[in-house]
């Protein structure tokens, strides 16, 4: 917008917005690392999660939004802005996707808990994950201990089981997954599992 004001303005003018544009830049810049190592330190101490990655993801596409700002916008080349700003977050947004975020959560946390003193794991939040998880959470039952592997197993088998509740309305391909899996490797891992006691 203030770009776009300035048409016609003198180059004193323009080098003035430039310069103050740049100053603002390099400010963005200073939040998004603060933002960035925050969510490291949060990873770290708690785990990963889905609103830490789509944080993360959002505060590099941001980076490049800021860089491609500076490098066009700044440089009186503002027509090339919108559009390749678009298509990035299009790219952004397909790449998220491709990457399957709720199985990189999964896998994360798992991996995590071998590292961190004590095995600590938020098993009830791995519970949540959608469909595509499913199968890599099952897969780690025998790895975990005993209470996490009960409370794990417990909450899979409340949400994947024969008893779960579901149509053919909300049926899709990663459900279907999740549901076999659970239905046919959950239940041994419950046997001597205290009913009530981990909910």
């Amino acid at each position: 917008m203030g770009d776009w004001l300035l048409r016609g303005a003198p180059p004193r003018a323009r080098r003035t917005f430039r310069l103050l544009g740049g100053l603002q830049l390099a400010l963005l810049v200073v939040i998004i690392a603060s933002a960035i190592q925050r969510l490291r330190v949060y990873q770290e101490a708690y785990g990963l999660t889905g609103s830490r990655l789509y944080g993360a993801v959002f505060l590099a596409w941001l980076t490049f939004v800021a860089l491609w700002f500076a490098f066009t916008v700044l440089r009186e080349r503002r027509n090339r802005f919108a559009s390749v700003a678009l298509v990035s977050l299009y790219l952004t947004l397909a790449g998220l996707i491709a990457a399957n975020p709720d199985v990189r959560i999964a896998r994360g946390n798992l991996a995590r808990a071998d590292l961190v003193a004590g095995g600590s794991i938020d098993v009830r939040y791995l519970a949540t994950l959608g469909g595509d998880a499913v199968p890599v959470l099952v897969d780690a039952l025998p790895a975990l201990p005993r209470e996490p592997r009960c409370t794990l197993a417990r909450e899979l088998d409340r949400r994947w089981g024969w008893n779960a509740p579901g149509d053919w309305r909300n049926w899709n391909l990663p459900r279907a997954r999740a549901r076999s899996a659970v239905q046919g490797e959950v239940e041994p891992w419950l046997v001597g599992c205290p009913e009530d006691g981990l909910r």
